[in-house]
């Protein structure tokens, strides 16, 4: 799949933390990579390979903020204009893209939960 071939599906404000939430909901463990890339802060790479724990959006007062949790490591964007998302891509989770009021546009993809699942602990399950 080329990536000329993908497009992001623009979430309408009214939308946004019911779709975050299934996300949290569903992706919760996955491992995930926060990219931030614009203009002026050119293309960095925030958290790599981190257990996600949740997105949510703040959109009280249009304050428009999206929080993103990861392990010990919390991440906001303030001023969202727009929350966009990719399902999948291939064999991975969802890919998430924010994007505030100057541009800048924070990028996270979330892996599939069960590729980093634990293997069932010995004994449990067995009488």
């Amino acid at each position: 799949m080329s990536n000329a071939a993908l497009t992001l599906e623009e979430i309408s404000r009214d939308c946004w933390n019911t779709v975050l939430g299934a996300i949290t909901r569903n992706y919760r463990g996955a491992h995930a990579r926060l990219e931030i890339v614009g203009l002026d802060v050119g293309d960095q790479i925030a958290i790599d390979n981190r257990p996600f724990e949740g997105i949510a959006a703040d959109t009280k007062r249009r304050e428009d903020v999206v929080w993103i949790h990861f392990s010990n490591i919390e991440h906001s964007v303030h001023g969202v204009s727009a929350i966009r998302m990719i399902a999948h891509i291939g064999q991975g989770g969802p890919v998430i893209e924010i994007e505030d009021r100057d541009g800048v546009k924070t990028i996270l993809t979330l892996s599939k939960p069960e590729a980093h699942e634990l293997p069932p602990a010995e004994g449990h399950g067995r009488k």
